[in-house]
């Protein structure tokens, strides 16, 4: 908004430049995850947090022997970065009364799957867990480290969605991330 390409940012107690490409589209991906049902709020019962990473081959050829200082400022400028956002969480599809299915709720979380891309291209829904987990990063892509994202009425970043103003900010500070995060395949399902 002031003629910057980039503007400072704090991850481990490292502070670096982030491209404003980077801001600009994940307030992208959050208004196509709005538009497209597969959000309705910006808090941590619905969408707060994306998983990022990048192609395996990519992974192997110019991220793998990088410090751990330098990986997050080097991958955020990388146009063949992707995203996975999860969301719709902790929504229960059945009435725990009744047992009856909110077919509502159940759209919504067969949308929780989200991949995004920061070469332009819209968002890709990915196709739901049976069970309702949520899916790991598809095959061909290696993870490392996300980000978390939060409604903020004093937030620094604006969507504009259904003739409403979300304000909103984003922490590159991932909580219980390890030296090189990634995915506990234990705890998550592969996307068929």
């Amino acid at each position: 908004m002031f003629g910057q390409n980039e503007i400072p940012a704090l991850y481990r107690s490292i502070q670096f430049l982030v491209p404003c490409r980077f801001i600009t589209d994940v307030t992208r991906h959050l208004k196509e995850m709005l538009v497209a049902g597969a959000a309705k709020y910006l808090f941590p019962l619905d969408a707060d947090h994306a998983h990022l990473a990048v192609p395996n081959e990519l992974w192997a050829t110019k991220y793998s022997e990088l410090p751990s200082e330098q990986l997050l400022p080097a991958l955020l400028r990388d146009s063949q970065l992707v995203a996975l956002y999860h969301t719709a969480e902790h929504l229960e599809i059945k009435d725990p009364k009744t047992g009856a299915v909110n077919e509502d709720v159940k759209a919504w979380k067969e949308k929780r799957n989200v991949l995004a891309f920061f070469d332009g291209r819209p968002i890709r829904i990915l196709p739901p867990h049976p069970a309702g987990h949520g899916v790991g990063m598809p095959a061909g892509y290696n993870s490392y480290g996300g980000f978390n994202f939060l409604a903020n009425p004093r937030g620094e970043l604006v969507i504009f969605h259904d003739n409403k103003v979300i304000t909103f900010d984003v922490s590159l500070e991932v909580k219980n991330e390890t030296e090189r995060p990634s995915f506990d395949q234990r705890l998550i399902r592969v996307a068929p």
